[in-house]
C-alpha cells in the first residue's frame, strides 16, 4: 500500500471517528437539555401548586389586589401594556402576561349583565373572532364570565387568551390574561389560581 493510501485511510478514520464524537457530543447535549427542562417544568409546577409561594400585587391606585407565584412581577413601566391599566403583571419565563381595567359603578349606569355583553362584544369585534362558550368563575366573591380564544400577532406570534369580566362591590372589571399558544396546557391552574385570587382591598 502506497503512502498515500494509508494517509488517505488514516484521514478517512479520523473523520469518522470525528463524525462519531460530534454525534455523541450532540445526542448527550440533547439528553441533558431534555432532563434540564423536565427538572424546571417540575421545580415551576411546585411554585405553581404551593399558594404561599405567591406574592401579593395591589393596583396602581391602591384598591385592588391580585396574587400571582413568584415567577411573575410587575411591569416595569406603568400602562406600557394598557394605557387603562391598573394592574399589569408579566412572566418571562412563560411569556406570559395579564392587565386589569375597571369601571368605577357611580360613573355608569350599566348593569353587570350590560357591561359584560359590552366587553366580550368588544374582543368578538376586535380579534375577529366568535365566541362559543362563555366559562363562569367565582372571583372576590361574586359571579364572574370568561371568554377563551387565539390571536395571531402582526409578528405571527400564536397566543392563548382569556377574557374575564368580573364585577366587585364598587367596580366593573376586565380582565386579559395571556401566553403563548404552545403553553395553553401548562398555564391552566396556574391562570385559575391567579384570576381567582382577584379581589377588591
Amino acid at each position: 500500500m502506497s503512502n498515500i493510501n494509508k494517509i488517505k485511510r488514516g484521514l478517512i478514520i479520523v473523520c469518522i471517528v470525528l463524525l462519531i464524537g460530534l454525534v455523541a457530543f450532540i445526542l448527550i447535549r440533547n439528553a441533558t437539555n431534555m432532563i434540564i427542562r423536565n427538572q424546571q417544568e417540575k421545580d415551576y409546577d411546585k411554585i405553581v401548586e404551593n399558594k404561599k409561594l405567591y406574592k401579593s400585587h395591589t393596583s396602581y391606585d391602591g384598591i385592588f389586589s391580585i396574587k400571582a407565584p413568584s415567577t411573575w412581577s410587575e411591569v416595569k413601566e406603568k400602562k406600557s401594556l394598557n394605557a387603562n391599566a391598573v394592574i399589569e403583571l408579566k412572566n418571562e419565563i412563560r411569556n406570559a402576561y395579564l392587565v386589569a381595567v375597571v369601571t368605577n359603578k357611580l360613573d355608569v349606569t350599566d348593569t353587570f349583565e350590560i357591561f359584560k355583553s359590552d366587553v366580550f362584544t368588544q374582543k368578538q369585534t376586535h380579534y375577529g373572532i366568535t365566541i362559543s362558550e362563555y366559562k363562569d368563575v367565582v372571583i372576590d366573591g361574586k359571579n364572574a364570565q370568561y371568554i377563551e380564544f387565539y390571536n395571531t400577532n402582526e409578528d405571527s406570534i400564536n397566543t392563548y387568551i382569556r377574557s374575564y369580566a368580573i364585577e366587585t362591590e364598587n367596580y366593573y372589571v376586565q380582565i386579559m390574561i395571556w401566553t403563548l399558544k404552545s403553553n395553553e396546557n401548562l398555564v391552566q391552574q396556574e391562570f385559575n389560581n391567579i384570576m381567582e385570587s382577584f379581589k377588591e382591598i
